[in-house]
């Protein structure tokens, strides 16, 4: 059996995946190729699927996409396994950790 790393990702690294004009593209899709190629768990928290949702929203209304393809993108990210963390329990810590 594989040792499997766990990454924590963000929306930003996951949209970066799939926008070649975006800064980090390349290094997005290597932790992308890394992950379907079984080699990488992918962790985030909860709110992720509100943060792809609207992220993709905007690259629609910016015009960067067509709605469709933005739909579409939304769709692709959101199947992608990641293990959702709930935050609730790390609040002081996440807050300790940023000051």
């Amino acid at each position: 059996m594989k040792t499997r790393i766990s990454i924590v990702v963000d929306c930003s690294v996951l949209l970066k995946a799939h926008l070649p004009d975006e800064e980090g593209h390349r290094k997005a899709q290597n932790l992308m190729r890394d992950y379907t190629q079984g080699t990488v768990m992918l962790h985030a928290p909860s709110l992720i699927t509100y943060e792809i949702i609207n992220a993709c929203l905007v690259i629609s209304k910016m015009a960067r996409l067509q709605r469709e393809t933005a739909r579409e993108l939304m769709d692709e990210i959101l199947d992608i396994e990641l293990v959702r963390e709930d935050t609730d329990a790390l609040k002081e810590r996440i807050f300790d950790l940023a000051v």
